[in-house]
């Protein structure tokens, strides 16, 4: 069991008529989780009305991160997981989207 970062109370369909106050608890994932994250992912690309503006990724990615400790964040009320975060420091090689965009490189990063 990952350890829990925050836990409150959310606003469930918030600005609809019928709405109501639900318990969450955000806590780091790890690989348990792996399953869920893939079942919210595929709830939102079938709920986007253009799919190509969100970015998929596989359980191999996700496996991959979980790998480093504490860097994937979720949000969970008792429906179950309702947000995600995966945390990462790009190199200067690979998944960069700062160099998809051209940005330059900070030297940080290296």
């Amino acid at each position: 069991m990952s350890s829990v970062i925050e836990a409150g109370r959310i606003k469930k369909n918030k600005g609809a008529i019928l709405q109501e106050d639900v318990c969450y608890e955000m806590r780091f994932m790890d690989e348990d989780d792996l399953l869920d994250m893939m079942a919210l992912q595929e709830i939102i690309v079938q709920n986007l009305s253009d799919k190509e503006i969100f970015r998929t990724h596989t359980p191999d990615y996700f496996r991959d991160h979980f790998k480093v400790e504490n860097s994937v964040i979720g949000i969970f009320t008792d429906d179950g997981l309702i947000a995600y975060n995966v945390l990462y420091f790009p190199g200067v090689d690979g998944d960069n989207f700062g160099t998809d965009m051209l940005f330059p490189v900070m030297s940080w990063i290296r």
